[in-house]
């Protein structure tokens, strides 16, 4: 019941509605010492957190929860929509990719994806690669990506799992625009998000709306990307789903470079971008719009610049180096000397 409601309001856009009703849960299954509505609180205020872009409070909310939880209680989670074991493991692995974690994420996910295999909960076997689809994708890899969201489309076909679809459909027309099928994978993108708009469904839209302008941008629709981004910033302001503000803005500043718009407008959406990841302590968010940022400002032939804003944000870094966001970031501090 308890996952339900916190759960509808999220789906809704209704965050704050989603936090206080998960706070207050929290302390009632504290309260009456009951562990399964404990583990189901932590899960659903972490979910919460995290698209608030709370990103601490939201991982100490999955380890709680996860420190509560045992394979034993699986058996009362059946009902429910998400698997709290498995769906704690892939949304903590969701927050380690934004804090700075590459490849603690990758663990986690793949952790989720073994107690996936182990517990009775009919779709648990999609939710776990779906995140490993996610994290394969905030990685920049494509294979994986493509591969990951494969296996979510059969399930999610076999078992009818109208969310799991939709969201996987996102994530594969991505790997299949990158891949080259520009057309088809940007169209199955857009399909999902006016499903999900249909539906009611607002939960991580920006985030979906800047992964379509990523794969816009790489098809140099530099007018889609604007719009997109727009729209992502849009929908984050009205549901106060905060969390992919930074890239929504980041991205914006490529496409404005890109049509060879005005240096202070670039400007400012990065500085934009970098000061909400920054705010929120999204490394990885940071390091992406600082790249981008020090990669113009280069291109202008301000090196110093460049220099003082990019090597700070990749000297905080202890993983993940073989990851293209890293590996661009030291290429371009070779280049800038």
């Amino acid at each position: 019941m308890l996952g339900g409601v916190v759960t509808y309001n999220i789906v809704a856009g209704k965050l704050d509605v989603a936090l206080s009703i998960g706070e207050e849960a929290l302390r009632l299954a504290e309260r009456v010492g009951d562990r399964a509505m404990i583990v189901i609180a932590q899960e659903v205020l972490g979910i919460t957190l995290h698209h608030l872009g709370r990103h601490h409070a939201a991982l100490a909310c999955f380890e709680r929860g996860l420190a509560a939880y045992g394979i034993e209680l699986a058996p009362a989670f059946v009902s429910i929509l998400i698997e709290p074991g498995v769906g704690m493991r892939a949304e903590k692995a969701r927050t380690l990719w934004v804090l700075g974690y590459p490849d603690q994420a990758l663990r986690e996910v793949n952790a989720a994806q073994a107690l996936a295999d182990r517990v009775p909960h009919p779709e648990a076997r999609g939710f776990a690669p779906l995140f490993g689809a996610f994290i394969h994708q905030f990685r920049n890899d494509v294979p994986n990506t493509f591969r990951y969201a494969e296996t979510v489309l059969a399930i999610a076909q076999e078992r009818d799992i109208v969310t799991t679809r939709a969201w996987g459909a996102v994530l594969h027309g991505w790997a299949v625009a990158i891949r080259g099928d520009v057309d088809e994978g940007i169209a199955e993108i857009r399909g999902s998000l006016a499903g999900q708009l249909a539906a009611g469904s607002l939960v991580a839209r920006p985030q979906f709306l800047a992964i379509l302008a990523d794969a816009c941008l790489h098809a140099d629709r530099v007018d889609d990307v604007l719009a997109a981004t727009a729209e992502g910033l849009e929908c984050s302001a009205s549901t106060a789903d905060h969390y992919w503000d930074s890239e929504l803005e980041r991205l914006r500043g490529e496409a404005l470079h890109a049509l060879g718009g005005d240096a202070s407008e670039i400007d400012a959406s990065f500085e934009r971008a970098l000061a909400d990841a920054r705010a929120r302590d999204a490394r990885s968010l940071e390091l992406r719009a600082a790249t981008s940022a020090a990669r113009v400002w280069l291109a202008r032939g301000d090196r110093a610049r460049a220099h003082e804003q990019l090597a700070p944000v990749y000297a905080w870094f202890t993983e993940g180096f073989d990851t293209p966001d890293l590996v661009a970031a030291r290429q371009l501090l070779d280049a800038l000397g």
